[in-house]
């Protein structure tokens, strides 16, 4: 009997400590952004997280640096969302909640601006339903830049200063110097670092950012032309052909990469176990292949490629298709 007194005792003062801090209000909130470090122009968006109250029937009052975004604010209303102001600058956000009780909680959050991304592109020469980056090869050119043109709060003028594989540029920096041009000297499947450093009037590093420019060779890829008088090649390239003797195969060979910027700066040539095949006079980066009539079932043949600039034959690409007779 005791114990089941002593049990009883203690609900009722757990239940009127729970009644006590119900009557105090147990609402609470906090803020959570994403991103927490946005870059220049990024969308922030900024979650009330809630804590004993209904979020649908809540009043949220959202503060930006203090000034109450009304448009933003509402019963249910419990994210915020901005763009985030220059490179440096830091946004208070603040949100007041009033629950379907009455009761209210706040919560504040600090976001700054400070993450500086450096971009880059390559002259090279890409096909132009190539939907990725132009690479860079050894001779070719080089862009560096801020992908987001900085600026400070105030709009001070900045100082950009370039570094080329951690050697000053000082040829390349200056006042509103925002792009940097280099070529490539580094050996096939190396990087070079480019790093920006940006400074006030007054010496002060506002920020810094660096990125990695990998060297590469040129290529080449052969497709089908699924209409040879159109030029029209298959989705797929191959790296093998078959053929029945007699058969024959139009393809067109596809450069990518090379410092140049049209076709009519690169010499093709083809050959067939070694004998030098006529191009089409359509375009010299097309060829028509025919498997010899007479030739036995099973055999193997080498069909090869070679493209090279003009003018400098150390810029040059190859390929060795397979050829079997089936």
């Amino acid at each position: 009997m005791k114990f089941a007194a002593i049990i009883t005792t203690l609900s009722l003062l757990s239940l009127t400590f729970l009644w006590a801090v119900r009557a105090q209000g147990i609402a609470n909130v906090s803020l959570s952004a994403i991103p927490a470090s946005p870059t220049e122009g990024e969308m922030v968006s900024v979650a009330a997280l809630p804590f004993g109250f209904d979020p649908t029937r809540s009043a949220f009052q959202w503060f930006r640096d203090g000034a109450l975004q009304g448009t933003a604010s509402g019963i249910g209303n419990d994210v915020f969302r901005f763009a985030a102001g220059p490179l440096g600058t830091t946004t208070k956000i603040r949100v007041l909640v009033k629950t379907e009780q009455n009761e209210t909680a706040s919560a504040e959050v600090s976001i700054t601006t400070q993450e500086l991304l450096l971009s880059w592109e390559a002259n090279t020469f890409v096909p132009p339903t190539y939907a990725g980056r132009a690479l860079p090869v050894a001779k070719s050119f080089v862009r560096v830049f801020p992908a987001i043109t900085p600026r400070t709060a105030k709009g001070q003028t900045l100082f950009y200063r370039w570094f080329l594989d951690d050697e000053a540029v000082l040829s390349a920096s200056g006042v509103n110097r925002s792009s940097f041009v280099f070529r490539p000297t580094l050996a096939i499947g190396d990087a070079h670092t480019v790093r920006l450093e940006l400074s006030t009037p007054d010496g002060t590093i506002f920020a810094r950012a660096q990125t990695t420019v990998p060297v590469r060779s040129p290529e080449v890829f052969l497709y089908p032309l699924r209409n040879p008088e159109r030029l029209l090649p298959a989705e797929q390239s191959v790296d093998a052909l078959e053929l029945a003797p007699g058969e024959k195969i139009s393809l067109l060979a596809v450069p990518y990469f090379f410092s140049v910027s049209d076709l009519a700066s690169l010499s093709f040539t083809w050959r067939l176990e070694g004998e030098v095949l006529p191009a089409t006079s359509v375009r010299p980066n097309a060829i028509l292949i025919t498997a010899p009539p007479d030739i036995r079932r099973g055999a193997a043949l080498d069909l090869f490629l070679s493209v090279v600039k003009n003018g400098d034959p150390l810029e040059r690409a190859g390929k060795v298709i397979p050829l079997r007779i089936k």
